[in-house]
């Protein structure tokens, strides 16, 4: 009886080996991204910046960055000007003072997230302005060439262009980033550069 219980014994041990093995082999095969992730990674799909922390300032505009994890994160005064970074997470990140005009953001998460003085408000009042200077200038166009209603008689002459500097204007709205300027960080700014300079030489061989 006594030589059954060793060899039960036995079997545990073997049993519980195996088991703390598979737990090992799990734990790193789950194990959170940000552990491995770097913050040297360079600017792409689905990049893992979590927990990075940017030197300030940076002109990131119109960057690639959808899918990405930016969770926990630090970019402050940073232009994201025309950027796609849609299904992203930025939750509890810190954006403060940062520059989204036109930025998609489709379906990204940005619970908890700093973005005091942000001008995320400020980029869409800048669509509404420049897209309704647009639709005055072309019913000012349509309404005098094919109606003969003048909208601007009151600019006597001048009238004549009236639509053209309507849409002019709104273009320039919607088009206008602030003149923010650029920084370098030897972890994200130089790459990205080089990386925009890499896209530019290939839209020009097309």
């Amino acid at each position: 009886m006594q030589e059954l219980v060793m060899l039960d014994s036995e079997n545990m041990d073997t049993q519980t080996n195996y088991f703390i093995k598979l737990i090992t082999i799990i734990f790193f095969l789950l194990i959170p991204n940000q552990v491995f992730s770097s913050c040297d990674d360079s600017l792409d799909d689905g990049v893992d910046y979590s927990n990075c922390q940017f030197s300030d300032g940076q002109d990131l505009a119109g960057s690639f960055l959808p899918n990405s994890n930016l969770s926990f994160s630090g970019f402050i005064k940073v232009n994201f000007d025309k950027s796609i970074m849609m299904n992203s997470s930025m939750a509890f990140g810190n954006f403060s003072e940062s520059s989204f005009f036109r930025a998609n953001l489709y379906e990204s998460n940005l619970e908890g997230g700093n973005f005091e003085k942000s001008n995320e408000l400020q980029s869409k009042m800048k669509d509404l302005f420049g897209y309704l200077f647009i639709l005055i200038g072309l019913g000012d166009f349509l309404l005098g060439n094919f109606a003969q209603i003048n909208l601007t008689y009151f600019l006597g002459p001048l009238s004549t262009f009236s639509p053209y500097v309507f849409g002019g204007i709104g273009f320039i709205i919607l088009n206008y980033t602030g003149g923010s300027q650029s920084g370098y960080d030897p972890a994200l700014d130089e790459r990205f550069s080089d990386d925009s300079k890499t896209k530019k030489a290939k839209r020009k061989k097309k």
